[in-house]
C-alpha cells in the first residue's frame, strides 16, 4: 500500500508534466488504438469470426500497453534524480520505443502461442513478461535480456503483482464505469462516450505505471544498485 501512496504523491507533484505527455505521447497513441482496434473487432465480426477478432485486439492491447507505460517509468526515473522535464522524458521515451516496440511483439507472439494451447498458459505467459518495459527502462536491458529479467522478477513476486494488477483494474473499472455512467446521462454520443474512456485510460495509466515502478524498483533493490543474474 506504500507504494500507492507514494505513486500517488509522484503524481499530484507532478502533475503539470503528466498532463503535458498526456496530450503530447500518450493521448495519439489511444486514438490511433482505438481506431485500429474497432477496425479488427468490426473487421472479424463480420466474417463470423468474432472470437478471434477479440484475441487480436487483446494481442494489440499488449503491445500498446507497453508502449504508453514509457514516459511514466522516465518520470519516476527522473523524479528520483531531480531531473524531471518533458523533453528529457520524451528523448529517453524515442531511444526506446523500438525496442519496446519489437520486444512486444516477441511478447505478443508467445502469448498467442500460449492462448493457442489454452488461455491460462498465456495469461501466465503475459505476467511473467508484463515487466519487460520496467527491465528496459530502469535495469537498461536489452532484446530478449528485458523478458528474461521480467520473468525472473515477476516469479519472484507473482503474488504480489497479481495483487496489484487486481487492485489497479478495480480500480480503473470503477471509474470508468462512474464516468460512463455520469456521460450517459449528459449525452447518447457513442463517440462521445468512447472519448471519454479513452480520457480516462489516459489519466489512469501513469497512476498505475508509477504503482509498478516503484514495486520493480523495490523487487530488485534499485536503490542500492544491486545487479541480478
Amino acid at each position: 500500500m506504500n507504494s500507492i501512496k507514494n505513486a500517488a504523491d509522484i503524481y499530484i507533484s507532478n502533475v503539470s508534466v503528466i498532463l503535458k505527455i498526456i496530450i503530447i505521447y500518450s493521448l495519439p497513441i489511444l486514438l490511433i488504438n482505438y481506431y485500429i482496434s474497432n477496425y479488427f473487432y468490426i473487421y472479424f465480426d463480420l466474417l463470423g469470426l468474432g472470437f478471434i477478432g477479440a484475441f487480436v485486439v487483446s494481442w494489440i492491447q499488449i503491445v500498446v500497453f507497453a508502449l504508453l507505460q514509457l514516459p511514466y517509468i522516465q518520470v519516476v526515473i527522473d523524479e528520483e534524480g531531480g531531473m524531471l522535464k518533458v523533453s528529457r522524458i520524451l528523448d529517453q521515451v524515442s531511444s526506446k520505443m523500438f525496442a519496446v516496440y519489437l520486444i512486444g511483439l516477441v511478447q505478443v507472439i508467445l502469448v498467442a502461442i500460449g492462448n493457442i494451447f489454452l488461455v491460462i498458459p498465456g495469461i501466465i505467459i503475459l505476467l511473467l513478461t508484463l515487466l519487460f518495459p520496467y527491465a528496459i527502462c530502469i535495469d537498461d536491458r536489452k532484446g530478449l535480456g528485458s523478458l528474461k529479467r521480467s520473468a525472473k522478477v515477476s516469479s519472484s513476486h507473482l503474488f504480489k503483482l497479481i495483487g496489484l494488477l487486481l487492485i489497479m483494474g478495480l480500480l480503473q473499472g470503477i471509474i470508468q464505469l462512474l464516468i460512463l455512467y455520469g456521460g450517459m446521462v449528459l449525452t447518447n454520443s457513442l463517440l462521445f462516450l468512447a472519448l471519454m474512456q479513452i480520457g480516462t485510460s489516459a489519466l489512469c495509466i501513469p497512476l498505475f505505471t508509477f504503482i509498478l515502478a516503484l514495486n520493480y524498483m523495490n523487487w530488485t533493490n534499485y536503490a542500492d544498485k544491486e545487479v541480478w543474474d
